[in-house]
């Protein structure tokens, strides 16, 4: 089944980490059980969301920094 999605039309500064966020998405929505034309919909939405990002590993949240250093 070939199924085509709306463009996103986002402001790209990084395509590290997308085919990665896309697949991760796409699988994580099939095996929740969702129909596929929403597994591909979301899959798209993260991806172009994680190509306005620049790099592939978001800042650390002032929680996780005080969790790594205190251990």
């Amino acid at each position: 089944q070939r199924q085509m999605c709306k463009e996103t039309g986002v402001e790209v500064a990084d395509t590290v980490g997308a085919g990665d966020a896309f697949t991760a998405t796409f699988a994580a929505s099939l095996m929740q059980g969702l129909p596929m034309e929403e597994c591909h919909r979301r899959a798209v939405a993260v991806a172009a969301f994680v190509c306005t990002r620049h790099g592939a590993i978001a800042p650390l949240s002032e929680f996780m920094k005080t969790e790594i250093t205190n251990r």
